[in-house]
């Protein structure tokens, strides 16, 4: 009787062992599984999810993400359900003035976010988080004018908390490093470069180039400890630590960086003028027959343009409202004396009140790590129809030079002829020769990012688009609790278990097995051997 007990007993933990490694093979058969082949929608409550938006320096884009309520190794398995933008054309530092407006521009304006909560199941509502980071625009504005990145953020949370969810909504300044970072972490999740599965074992790095600020992040060799400080960040996902290093240029986004030289060429016609502000000025980047027009305010309200010259600062925001009208030259020699005056760090720091200058050296990336390029990097060479192909210096410096001995009509067409969704307007035409040139400098005299790193450009990899928001979701789910919509206390079991204690476990059951399989032999030995006693005492009995 006893054998047989300790027999079931051996036999249940067998099965219980089996169903462990079963769950644990089909859920972490690999360090990290490929992020849209292991997803179902088959049960909603088995899935967490969440809204991140990018509130950017010229628009806000939103990401709804969905994951599996089993982590691996503590880290979510997260994909991106949804995505829209709730504008294209202003960012919510626009609003410093009015912040008030943000209530409007969040909800009244699209119907974006609207949309992005009706697709969270109800059950799942009361534990979806929302998050809103504001980017290059906003830390720009911070740095100024605090208290107005202060209303805005008020406003912002007023209108999200009505959206239905029952978490509270959060709104903060995502740090230039920060924001570096997970767009890398986003690029090497969507390459699957965190999975045993790839081919490499060398992560990817990541140029992100916003309209405020732009970014280089890599993964530093392991035997590199030369880098330290600041710049180097510690990431931890999927139970595996990276050492990667990030650096971010604010003012050297292309928005910011065509604001320094519209006021570059305001600053030159006012010195050729005895120091009297002119407000029809040549404008060599632009494309001839263009006039591009714009006010002090919107050129002068930023710490990026802020001369140390005060008399001339003085006089060029005495009026806000004041229009200044740039008439295109399409001079791509002095476009080009231009963009390469703007990483001049001499030069920078003797002109700009606040400095934000792009300083040398970085340290190099390891030999051949290759690159993901994205955000405005993927518009621009979108237009250029270079998109689909490797960064080549040459190639873009072709095309660039085309762009900017065009007229405005030439521009207009040549960039609508690529196979983008794009719209090409008035300000596309007319500022892409500055963006293209500005960005050849900033990718291989900033970053030294030659033709010996291949850099692809991409928008989207995927089902999802590659920015810092499904990164930002994915170290997320490292502290964010299960969203079942199950009742409380419901366990939610997890695969958080490595390859060599799934090696003991199977080790345990196997002995387990030849363990019952003894204690059976046994009981039936046993068994037998009390049969032949009695069917022996039964035949004495008889004789007798």
């Amino acid at each position: 009787m006893l054998a047989i007990i300790v027999c079931m007993l051996i036999l249940m933990a067998i099965t219980l062992g089996l169903n462990i490694i079963i769950t644990v093979y089909n859920g972490a058969s690999s360090n990290v599984p490929s992020s849209y082949t292991t997803l179902s929608k088959s049960n909603e409550s088995e899935y967490s999810y969440g809204i991140v938006m990018d509130a950017g320096s010229v628009h806000t884009n939103l990401n709804l993400f969905r994951w599996p309520n089993e982590k691996l190794h503590g880290t979510g398995l997260v994909r991106e359900d949804y995505a829209c933008e709730i504008d294209a054309t202003r960012g919510i530092s626009s609003f410093a003035d009015t912040p008030e407006k943000v209530r409007e521009y969040l909800t009244s304006g699209s119907s974006c976010l609207s949309s992005a909560v009706n697709k969270v199941p109800e059950r799942q509502r009361e534990c979806t988080p929302v998050f809103m980071g504001g980017t290059g625009g906003m830390r720009v504005l911070n740095a100024t004018s605090p208290d107005k990145v202060k209303s805005i953020f008020f406003h912002a949370d007023k209108e999200l908390s009505r959206l239905g969810l029952k978490t509270r909504a959060s709104e903060e300044i995502l740090d230039s490093d920060r924001e570096g970072v997970l767009g890398w972490v986003t690029a090497n999740y969507l390459s699957d470069r965190f999975s045993h599965q790839s081919n490499s074992t060398m992560t990817l790095g990541a140029l992100d180039w916003g309209g405020a600020s732009s970014q280089i992040t890599f993964e530093l060799d392991s035997d590199d400890y030369s880098t330290t400080g600041n710049d180097t960040q510690l990431v931890s996902l999927f139970g595996q630590d990276y050492r990667v290093f990030t650096s971010s240029q604010l003012c050297y986004g292309q928005a910011e960086a065509l604001k320094r030289y519209l006021v570059r060429l305001v600053y030159l016609a006012y010195e050729n003028h005895d120091r009297s502000i002119v407000t029809t000025i040549d404008a060599p980047c632009q494309p001839r027959n263009h006039k591009y027009q714009t006010t002090a305010r919107e050129l002068f309200d930023s710490l990026c343009t802020e001369y140390k010259d005060s008399e001339f600062k003085v006089k060029a925001t005495a009026d806000p409202e004041l229009t200044f009208t740039f008439l295109g030259r399409s001079d791509h020699r002095l476009c080009h004396q231009l963009v390469e005056e703007a990483f001049n760090y001499t030069r920078c720091e003797a002109t700009y009140a606040h400095g934000h200058c792009f300083k040398r050296p970085l340290p190099s990336p390891p030999a051949g790590m290759n690159f993901l390029a994205f955000s405005t990097y993927w518009y621009l060479t979108s237009l250029l129809n270079l998109a689909d192909d490797y960064y080549s210096a040459t190639t873009l410096s072709e095309s660039v030079r085309k762009l900017c001995a065009s007229s405005v009509q030439e521009a207009h067409q040549m960039l609508s002829s690529a196979q983008t969704e794009t719209k090409v307007t008035s300000e596309i035409a007319g500022n892409s020769c500055f963006r293209g040139l500005f960005m050849l400098r900033l990718l291989s005299g900033g970053y030294q990012v030659t033709e010996e790193f291949d850099v692809e450009f991409v928008g989207r990899l995927g089902d999802a688009e590659v920015g810092w928001t499904l990164g930002y979701m994915l170290r997320e789910t490292n502290s964010l609790p299960a969203c079942s919509g199950t009742p409380e206390g419901d366990p939610v079991m997890t695969t958080d278990i490595s390859r060599s204690e799934l090696a003991v476990l199977v080790v345990v059951v196997l002995f387990l097995l030849v363990l019952g399989g003894m204690f059976i032999r046994l009981a039936l030995a046993k068994r037998q051997e009390r049969a032949e006693y009695a069917k022996f005492v039964s035949t004495i009995k008889s004789k007798a």
